[in-house]
C-alpha cells in the first residue's frame, strides 16, 4: 500500500503547488489507513470467491481513509484542504495511470469535473463505495 501511495504522489508537489517537504504525515493515521484498506481486501477475498479489490478500489479506499482521518498536514493550511487536496491528487494520477497501463490510451480529467470531485471530496459526505464507483467508472472509461 506504501507503494501505491508513493507511486501515485510522485506529482504531488507540481498539483499541489506547495513545498511538499513541508507536509507533516501523521505515522498513526496513515498505518490506520493503511491497515483498513488491508482488512477491506481481506473481507473482499473471503465474501467475493477469492476476488482481488483491484488497483482502482484499494486507491479508492486510501482515499476515503484520506479524507475521514487526516493523516497529513501543511503549516498554515487547514487540514482539510491539504488532505482533499492529495486524494485528489492521488484520485486523478491512478485513474490517469490505471486508463494508460490497461487501454494504452492517454486519459485527461476536465478541469471542471475535477473541482467538482474536490469540492465533494472537501464538502459532501461520500461513502466508501460511493469513490470506488466514482474510481471504476473513469477507469472503465
Amino acid at each position: 500500500m506504501f507503494t501505491i501511495l508513493h507511486k501515485h504522489l510522485e506529482h504531488l508537489s507540481k498539483m499541489l503547488k506547495v513545498d511538499t517537504t513541508r507536509i507533516i504525515i501523521s505515522p498513526s493515521a496513515i498505518m490506520e489507513a493503511i491497515e483498513r484498506v488491508e482488512k477491506r481486501r481481506v473481507y473482499f477475498h473471503v465474501f467475493y470467491d477469492g476476488c482481488k479489490m483491484g488497483e482502482l478500489n484499494e486507491t479508492a479506499l486510501l482515499c476515503y481513509w484520506i479524507l475521514k482521518l487526516h493523516p497529513f498536514s501543511f503549516p498554515g493550511m487547514d487540514s482539510d484542504v491539504i488532505n482533499a487536496k492529495i486524494a485528489l491528487c492521488l484520485f486523478t494520477d491512478t485513474v490517469v495511470g490505471y486508463v494508460q497501463d490497461n487501454y494504452g490510451k492517454r486519459a485527461s480529467v476536465s478541469p471542471q469535473f475535477l473541482k467538482d470531485v474536490y469540492y465533494s471530496f472537501r464538502f459532501r459526505e461520500l461513502s466508501k463505495e460511493a469513490i470506488m464507483l466514482l474510481f471504476g467508472g473513469l477507469g472503465l472509461a
